[in-house]
């Protein structure tokens, strides 16, 4: 089978010309009442039929809203990979399902449908076939790299067409499901951008698919818009998504802002992005031009990719209320550790619908080690109760690894105890820790002011007991320094405390 690097967008162009016009025996377009009505309904065969009217259009949501192309000019093809054939492509059209009766589709195993966003393609980039490798190489699946035409701007062209890719991605696992009896549970959907909300289409079809990811899901037309329109927690029987580029409008990011998973990811803004996969690296031009404009929205396709335990290190998100309250160290596991979730492939379902937060590093692989450090403070009672004073802290921490940090808060002269709560991030794990040493620095004016610090806990992020990741160290012994107020705190000092 001959496949086509480039489609022509004006050969899609013809249709919105003609399609008051068409009409034959698997293309009917009609105008909906009542008379003079601006919305079409067009019906494609088993696909059934598309209506452009709300809630697919809205008045300053979606203004403009045409009917989706017919599934000819989709021109929708599948590229099916297994570990029998991880070089080779088996290719078929989804106008043609018969031809993968003759594929090495393996029912037993689970499968991975791949589907891109706008301006993007399986010839188009590399991002698919990386990906595709990651599952392959973890375990023996089916991949499947879903490639459609007419991927060009306008927005509202192809959220319209999305709908008809949806649509015949449903028509796939069906077809799967009769002829070879696989499960909609073995199913997982992962879609970039447009692709997320293609997903969505493909699972409002489906009963108990099993899954579907969402990388930055696109919010062009998809923002503040009914749960039909767009990927929601009901179109599988767990969502995840990662939000890399959230923004209200164009300018702030590509993303939606609004959390349509069940669980949902958001890992900041890097401070600095650029591509992490260039020319001279096997990445495609059209690849490298679309990661150094939009770096930020293509870079959950980079999170997802790299979630697959690097080293010993896995992309752990924590519920929080707010990113400032998870920077600032007020959030961790919980007791059971149930208010933390892997971000990524191994990510999995929460009871209710949370967002969850994380720190990530600007370049591959991305993964940190999360530390929630909280220092409780104790200060005297012959002391002045009024006002508050900076302090800097340096933190040393010995365990399997050893890390230094300089810590700034103020406290508060009025409160006789206290906590100051700090996120930190490393490269490596500390694992158990066995010491600490703390020097804290008053400003020259406030000398007389004595802090004394009572306790240091240590809570590594992660979705385990707290008992597990959590080091308790209680002081042991202070001295004064030039430096300053210097402090030994260990494990063994709390159980001499009880």
């Amino acid at each position: 089978m001959k496949i086509d690097k480039w489609t022509s967008p004006l050969i899609c162009a013809l249709w919105i010309s003609q399609v008051l016009a068409v009409k034959n025996g698997t293309i009917e377009v009609t105008r909906n009442k009542p008379p003079f009505s601006p919305f079409l309904t067009v019906c494609y065969g088993k696909l059934g039929c598309f209506w452009s009217g709300p809630p697919f259009q809205h008045p300053f949501y979606r203004p403009i809203s045409v009917p989706p192309l017919p599934p000819e000019l989709q021109k929708v093809t599948y590229f099916l990979y297994t570990r029998s054939n991880n070089d080779v492509a088996f290719v078929f059209s989804a106008l043609q399902l018969q031809f993968a009766l003759v594929s090495k589709f393996r029912p037993s195993k689970p499968t991975r449908i791949i589907i891109h966003g706008v301006t993007d393609g399986v010839l188009l980039s590399t991002w698919m076939r990386d990906l595709k490798n990651r599952f392959l190489e973890m375990a023996d699946e089916n991949v499947i790299l879903v490639d459609y035409a007419c991927r060009f701007p306008p927005m509202f062209w192809n959220s319209a067409n999305g709908r008809v890719v949806g649509a015949q991605i449903w028509q796939l696992i069906d077809f799967l499901q009769k002829h070879f009896g696989t499960s909609p549970e073995s199913f997982h959907l992962i879609g970039h951008s447009l692709g997320a909300h293609i997903a969505g289409y493909a699972g409002e079809r489906l009963h108990n698919l099993g899954r579907i990811t969402g990388l930055d899901p696109g919010a062009a037309y998809f923002q503040n818009v009914p749960d039909i329109v767009k990927l929601d927690p009901t179109d599988a029987l767990f969502v995840d998504v990662i939000h890399s580029s959230p923004g209200r409008n164009f300018l702030e990011g590509l993303g939606t802002i609004e959390d349509i998973g069940h669980v949902n990811f958001s890992p900041g803004r890097p401070s600095k992005c650029l591509p992490q996969k260039r020319l001279y690296e096997g990445a495609t031009a059209i690849e490298t031009l679309q990661n150094t404009l939009f770096c930020r929205h293509f870079r959950s396709i980079e999170y997802f990719i790299f979630s697959f335990n690097q080293k010993g290190c896995l992309f752990v998100g924590a519920e929080c209320s707010s990113w400032e309250e998870f920077y600032a160290g007020r959030c961790n596991c919980g007791t059971d550790g149930s208010k933390c979730r892997f971000m990524g492939q191994f990510a999995t379902s929460a009871p209710y619908e949370r967002r969850y937060y994380l720190r990530l590093r600007n370049d591959r692989p991305y993964c940190v080690h999360q530390y929630q450090v909280i220092l409780y403070l104790k200060l005297p009672l012959l002391q002045k109760t009024y006002g508050s004073i900076q302090i800097s802290t340096n933190l040393a921490v010995i365990g399997e690894n050893k890390f230094r940090e300089t810590l700034h808060f103020r406290v508060n002269l009025k409160e006789r105890k206290q906590y100051k709560t700090f996120l930190l991030t490393f490269n490596e794990a500390v694992g158990k820790v066995r010491t600490a040493e703390v020097i804290f620095q008053v400003p020259q004016q406030d000398h007389n002011i004595t802090i004394s610090l009572e306790a240091l806990e240590i809570n590594y992020l992660f979705p385990v007991p707290k008992l597990e990741v959590t080091n308790l160290l209680c002081k042991e012994s202070e001295k004064y320094s030039n430096q300053g107020k210097r402090m030994i705190l260990t494990p063994a000092a709390c159980h001499m405390l009880i």
